[in-house]
């Protein structure tokens, strides 16, 4: 099968493409549990990830100019990630194309069917815990099998934030008495 292919559909012959064992490529930290599986197991591999958090907020808007700003805490995070399912892994022992083993993943770990979040690392300090919302895939290349697919998670926000150093540095104090900007 041509993963690869030129301008006019020709092979790319004489060059290679590397696809590393496990459940990440080299120098790539994206590790997902319960396991993803790599590409030798999954047929799939991760292009993109997009993350979005914001907090939970409300502005107040007085007669004068006095503004006030009212904070809650977090919002759960956005967390998207994205990739290209493969018809075959080149080992032939499975007969099931890599969408199909994605669309499988989604169901067995999708918020209503497990009750404890995902667990997605972006590196050694950055892991998020997730919920699997939904799942798209879209169709690249209908002749070689060739897959797009998302994933949509909501991240439960991180209750370490006061951990983080330089956190708040900076800030006027508030007295907590009658919560005015001291």
């Amino acid at each position: 099968m041509i993963v690869f292919a030129d301008a006019d559909g020709k092979e790319n012959r004489g060059r290679a493409v590397v696809l590393f064992h496990g459940s990440s490529a080299a120098g790539s930290l994206l590790t997902i549990t319960p396991e993803w599986g790599g590409f030798n197991q999954m047929k799939a591999i991760f292009t993109r990830q997009a993350i979005s958090e914001t907090g939970s907020y409300q502005f107040s808007h007085m007669l004068g100019e006095d503004i006030y700003l009212y904070v809650f805490g977090d919002r759960m995070s956005s967390l998207n990630l994205t990739g290209i399912a493969f018809h075959d892994n080149c080992l032939g022992q499975d007969p099931k194309i890599g969408i199909s083993k994605v669309i499988d993943w989604y169901r067995a770990n999708r918020v209503a069917r497990r009750a404890a979040p995902v667990q997605i690392t972006i590196d050694p300090g950055t892991t998020f815990e997730a919920y699997l919302l939904g799942m798209q895939g879209q169709t690249v290349n209908t002749a070689q099998r060739l897959y797009q697919f998302s994933l949509n998670f909501a991240a439960v926000p991180p209750d370490d934030l006061d951990e983080v150093p330089g956190l708040g540095e900076g800030l006027p104090e508030v007295d907590e008495g009658i919560g005015t900007l001291v």
